[in-house]
C-alpha cells in the first residue's frame, strides 16, 4: 500500500513526544472467540418494549439540524469523556497505512521505521509493559479530513492490555476488508480506553473488537450483522460508553451495536449511548431493518441511552447466570426532550434465571406497544416510569405465551387529596397520571392486600386520567388499570 499521507514518526504529537524506550515484553492471553459468545440461542423472544410501528421516512419522524453533522473527531472532544492515564508513554501515529515492520515482536518505537502505524502502535503496546497512549498526528488525521486505515488482516490485529487509544480532534476511520475475519479481531484488556474512534464494524459478520475488562466512548460504530456486534463485552465491569453512536450499515440489515460473551462476562455497563440517533444533528436515523442494540447474554446494567428505529432496543438470549437485568433511565421512541424520533421494539429471553426491571425513570413513548411481556418464566417488573402515547398499549401480555399477568388494581375513590383503590393479588401499588390510559407520570406508590383498600395521599392532577399497575410478589408487573378521570 502507497506510503500516502505520511509524517516522520519522530514528529511530535499534540501532547507530547513519541517514547522510544524499550521496556519489559509484556505478552497477552486472548481471551476467547466470538463463537464463544453467539452459540445457539435457545428461546427468541419473552417481551416487548415499545414495538415497532410504521415508521415510514426517518427525516420525517423528527426535524433535527438539517445541516451536516459535525466531524466525527471534534464532536468527541466536546464530550465528556475519560481521559487517558496521566503520564502514560506516548505513540504517535502518523500514517494511514495498516503496515507492520519490525515483525509482531516489535517493541520499540526506533524499529517501526520512519513512520509509526495503528498496528506498529498496538504491537509496541502489546510487546512492553503499560499503560500507553496512541496519539494521532493532525496533519495526516485532521478532523475535516477522509483520512482512514484500512485493515486487511495481514498482518493481524495484535492483543493489547492498558492502551488508551485517543482519536478526540481528529478524524481516524478504521475499515475492515471483506477478507479480513478473525484476523482483524483483537482484544483490549487491563483497563484500555477507546476514545473518539469511527468504526465500520459491518464488513465478514464478525465480532471485531473485544472489551475485556475496558471502556469505549465517544465512538461511531457502523453494524450491519445481527450475531456480531461493533463490540464484544468481556471481562468483569468492561463499559460501552458514554457517547457512542450506533448506525445503521450499508445494508440495513441485522444490525447489533453490543454483545456480551454469556461465559467471560460480569456485570458489564451500556450508559448514555446513541442507538439509531445521530446526536450531533438530534435526528433519527434508524439502525436497519432488524436492528438490535444490546444483545444480552449476562446480568447487567443498561442505563441512559436514546434507541431510536429499533426492532430491539434489547435481544435476550439465555442468560448464563442469575441475576438481574436493569433497564433504567433509557429514552425509546423518544428524544431526552421528549420529542418522537422512531418506534422500537425490545424482546426479552425465555429463561427461568434472574429477572428484567424496567425502570426506573425510562421514558417509552410514541411506539405501537410501550411494554409487552411475553414469559410467564422471566419475571419481568415495570417501575417509575414515563409510559405514554403508545399505539396500542402501555403495557400488555401476550395470550398464549404469558397469560394476563397479575389483575390490574382497580380504582374505587378520587378526592381532591387522596386516591383509594382495590387490588386482586398483593403486591406494590403505582399510580400515574395520563392524558389517555397508560402512564405519563408517576404519582405516589404504596403496598396493596387482598381484602383491603390502599389509599394514596396525593393532589390528583385536574384534567388528567389516574391509572395504576401492580407487581406481585413474584415480579410481575399487570396492565395499566382503567383511567379514572379528574375533573
Amino acid at each position: 500500500m502507497p506510503k500516502h499521507q505520511r509524517q516522520p514518526c519522530t514528529r511530535s504529537a499534540p501532547h507530547g513526544p513519541v517514547h522510544k524506550h524499550a521496556r519489559a515484553v509484556y505478552r497477552l492471553i486472548h481471551a476467547a472467540i466470538a463463537a464463544l459468545c453467539v452459540s445457539s440461542c435457545l428461546g427468541r423472544s419473552t417481551f416487548i418494549l415499545g414495538t415497532l410501528a410504521d415508521s415510514g421516512d426517518a427525516n420525517t419522524h423528527n426535524a433535527g439540524d438539517p445541516a451536516s453533522p459535525m466531524p466525527w473527531g471534534q464532536w468527541a472532544a466536546t464530550q465528556n469523556l475519560p481521559d487517558c492515564p496521566a503520564g502514560s508513554p506516548e505513540l504517535l501515529v502518523t500514517t494511514t497505512t495498516d503496515e507492520l515492520e519490525g515483525g509482531t515482536t516489535l517493541a520499540d518505537p526506533a524499529n517501526a521505521g520512519s513512520f509509526l502505524s495503528l498496528v506498529e502502535a498496538l504491537t509496541i503496546a502489546a510487546n512492553r509493559a503499560g499503560p500507553d497512549t496512541i496519539l494521532f498526528d493532525e496533519a495526516v488525521f485532521a478532523p475535516d479530513s477522509d483520512a482512514s486505515i484500512l485493515f486487511d488482516g495481514d498482518p493481524s490485529l495484535p492483543n493489547t492490555s492498558a492502551v488508551c487509544i485517543d482519536a478526540r480532534n481528529r478524524h481516524v476511520h478504521l475499515r475492515f476488508s471483506e477478507t479480513c475475519g478473525n484476523r482483524c479481531m483483537a482484544t483490549f484488556s487491563g483497563g484500555s480506553l477507546l476514545l473518539g474512534l469511527e468504526i465500520d464494524a459491518h464488513v465478514g459478520g464478525d465480532n471485531k473488537w473485544f472489551l475485556n475488562a475496558s471502556q469505549a466512548a465517544g465512538c461511531l460504530l457502523t453494524a450491519d450483522a445481527f450475531s456480531a456486534g461493533a463490540f464484544m463485552l468481556m471481562g468483569t465491569g468492561s463499559v460501552v460508553g458514554p457517547g457512542n453512536y450506533f448506525k445503521s450499515g450499508p445494508f440495513n440489515n441485522n444490525e447489533s451495536g453490543v454483545v456480551t460473551d454469556g461465559l467471560f462476562c460480569t456485570a458489564p455497563v451500556v450508559r448514555d449511548n446513541y442507538f439509531g440517533y445521530d446526536p450531533r444533528t438530534a435526528r433519527a436515523e434508524g439502525f436497519g431493518s432488524i436492528g438490535t442494540g444490546v444483545l444480552v447474554w449476562v446480568p447487567m446494567t443498561i442505563t441512559g441511552n436514546v434507541f431510536a428505529g429499533l426492532t430491539d432496543p434489547l435481544w435476550f438470549g439465555a442468560l448464563s447466570e442469575a441475576g438481574d437485568v436493569v433497564f433504567s433511565e433509557n429514552w425509546v421512541g423518544v428524544d431526552k426532550a421528549g420529542n418522537p424520533t422512531l418506534p422500537c421494539g425490545l424482546k426479552g429471553p425465555l429463561s427461568n434465571q434472574g429477572r428484567l426491571i424496567i425502570g426506573p425513570n425510562n421514558v417509552i413513548a410514541h411506539n405501537d406497544l410501550g411494554v409487552e411481556i411475553r414469559s410467564n418464566a422471566y419475571p419481568v417488573r415495570v417501575t417509575h416510569n414515563s409510559i405514554y402515547a403508545n399505539q396500542t398499549a402501555g403495557i400488555s401480555y401476550l395470550t398464549g405465551w404469558a397469560g394476563e399477568g397479575p389483575t390490574p388494581p382497580t380504582l374505587t375513590a378520587v378526592t381532591t387529596t387522596r386516591v383509594t383503590g382495590s387490588c386482586a393479588e398483593a403486591g406494590d401499588v403505582e399510580l400515574f397520571a395520563d392524558d389517555g390510559n397508560q402512564g405519563q407520570t408517576f404519582l405516589a406508590t404504596t403496598p396493596c392486600t387482598v381484602g383491603v383498600d390502599f389509599s394514596l395521599s396525593v393532589i390528583p392532577p385536574s384534567g388528567r386520567n389516574l391509572t395504576a399497575t401492580v407487581t406481585n410478589a413474584v415480579g410481575y408487573t399487570s396492565r395499566f388499570s382503567s383511567p379514572w378521570a379528574v375533573p
